[in-house]
């Protein structure tokens, strides 16, 4: 399973945090959660699981287009 760059990222910082900045640390992690997730939340984002399905169609329908294709080409060179 692949990392969450922004778990890790917080990971970090709390694994870093000098000890006179810890009473600030829950603070700061949230101010970053939530500046991260106000800039994820401009981007247009699907799930995994609906990309791949996308995948797949686009996968079958380009199959779908080459076997037209051949029988066009195949109907085309029969007259």
């Amino acid at each position: 399973m692949k990392t969450n760059p922004l778990a890790f990222f917080i990971n970090q910082l709390e694994m870093h945090t000098p000890a006179p900045l810890r009473p600030v640390q829950a603070q700061v992690k949230s101010t970053i959660k939530q500046a991260a997730q106000a800039q994820f939340s401009r981007f247009d984002l699907v799930p995994r699981a609906q990309f791949e399905a996308q995948q797949r169609q686009i996968a079958q329908l380009n199959r779908q287009i080459a076997a037209l294709e051949a029988r066009l080409a195949a109907l085309e060179a029969a007259e």
